[in-house]
């Protein structure tokens, strides 16, 4: 593997700005949410966290525009994973189903609950099979929508998934770096070893995107985040056995890229101390340029929030903050705001 590195020149920018908020509502829970964006809808799609019943769990859509629910489904339990379906469908995954929702108002259609893999972390839908991984599990598995048959392969743990035009990728916490064709027929190929990391991000130049440094520190009773690291991987697909390093100025874990690559974006992570200990917090966005790696923004969240998810072709981010403790059933509560990254 040929690696070069590369650390740009300071940025300019010295202080981070507060963020321009756009709207903000009240969300179910006080902490768990997961987000995805529709683009084609213009809505962000919440998952109710932590603290409700789970009979009362619902999926919801919110206009991105100003935060209005536009629709929501009850599943039963929290949804963990999304991905749309060839037809123009939602697929999402609970702890232990998948259900088939229609785009516009989520109406509940096709349901599997056999042999469903547990507690899916991302779901990708192609060649009529949808492949779920978890992200602290080393199996790739492909679910047959027609017969609901299952199919799993091993690969290494901490498993991130992407595709591109020639079928599935897959990229472990240990760096290893694999492809497999839809439906998992053939075994996946293991087609370069990259450095270990945290988090990776494809865009459609065919790039991947990555959060170097351990992701995860196993200790004999508990499995933790490790610490944060400054650096940004960048490796080409089709050219193969080359990997940039970048050292960004800020730590992070969480990354995000636009489609064309021509901007990336990271979670910042800083320090805070509560009840003498320390937590690392993600509460800041940095958003680079990547002809030149400069900043473009350095935000800050309001104190007490914590940024969630970062949508570069969008221009926004969401970040989440729990209200006071409500444990009492269905009461838990959570603020979640969408601001701008530009």
């Amino acid at each position: 593997m040929k690696i070069t590195k590369m650390k740009p020149s300071s940025a300019s920018l010295a202080e981070p700005s507060d963020v321009e908020v756009r709207w903000r509502t009240t969300i179910t829970g006080d902490a768990g949410h997961r987000l995805w964006l529709d683009p084609e809808y213009n809505r962000v799609m919440v998952s109710d966290g932590w603290g409700v019943a789970f009979a009362a769990l619902r999926l919801r859509a919110l206009d991105v525009s100003d935060g209005r629910e536009l629709a929501a489904a009850r599943l039963g339990n929290a949804a963990r994973a999304l991905a749309p379906d060839a037809d123009g469908s939602w697929l999402a995954a609970t702890d232990t189903k998948l259900f088939r929702l229609d785009r516009s108002d989520l109406r509940l259609g096709s349901k599997w609950t056999s042999r469903i893999p547990k507690y899916s972390d991302s779901l990708i839908a192609g060649g009529g099979f949808v492949h779920a991984v978890n992200h602290a599990s080393a199996g790739l598995h492909a679910i047959d929508l027609t017969t609901g048959a299952v199919k799993r392969r091993l690969l290494d743990e901490d498993v991130q998934l992407h595709a591109d035009d020639r079928g599935l990728i897959a990229v472990c916490g240990n760096g290893s770096l694999w492809r497999a064709d839809y439906g998992l027929a053939a075994a996946p190929r293991r087609c370069a070893q990259l450095p270990a990391l945290c988090d990776s991000a494809l865009d459609q130049q065919g790039q991947l995107w990555l959060s170097l440094g351990q992701g995860r520190r196993r200790e004999p009773n508990r499995v933790s985040w490790a610490e944060p690291t400054a650096q940004l991987g960048l490796f080409d697909l089709a050219a193969g056995e080359h990997l940039v390093e970048i050292e960004l100025a800020l730590p992070f874990w969480q990354l995000a890229v636009s489609s064309d690559g021509e901007t990336v974006c990271v979670a910042g992570v800083v320090s805070q101390e509560l009840d003498g200990q320390v937590y690392q917090r993600k509460t800041d966005i940095a958003c680079y340029r990547t002809s030149d790696y400069q900043w473009l923004s350095w935000l800050r969240v309001p104190e007490g929030f914590e940024i969630q998810s970062i949508w570069p072709d969008c221009k926004v981010a969401f970040a989440t903050k729990a209200k006071a403790a409500l444990r009492d059933s269905d009461n838990a509560q959570s603020e979640l705001i969408c601001f701008s990254i530009s």
